[in-house]
């Protein structure tokens, strides 16, 4: 893959990330989450996700298949981002 596919791939791939942006920005205006800046939010929320889900299985045709991995994913989002309200 030269480094045009790569910037292209990469653009492709962010473009489909903007609807959990969103909803982390209207959990932040909400007061569901606290404050702060919402897509470096909602990329360490896809980070996380995209690491044990999307990137095995594009890269490897590796399913990931363990138990309680998304809920421990978002529960440490969560406990970093959550509100104090």
């Amino acid at each position: 893959m030269d480094l045009d596919q790569s910037r292209w791939f990469f653009a492709e791939t962010a473009a489909h990330d903007h609807p959990v942006t969103q909803l982390v920005a209207q959990a932040m205006e909400a007061g569901t989450l606290r404050k702060s800046d919402p897509v470096l939010v909602s990329s360490q929320l896809l980070a996380l996700v995209k690491n044990f889900y999307f990137w095995p299985k594009f890269f490897l045709d590796k399913q990931t298949e363990a138990p309680g991995l998304m809920e421990g994913c978002v529960a440490m989002f969560m406990a970093h981002y959550r509100s104090d309200k």
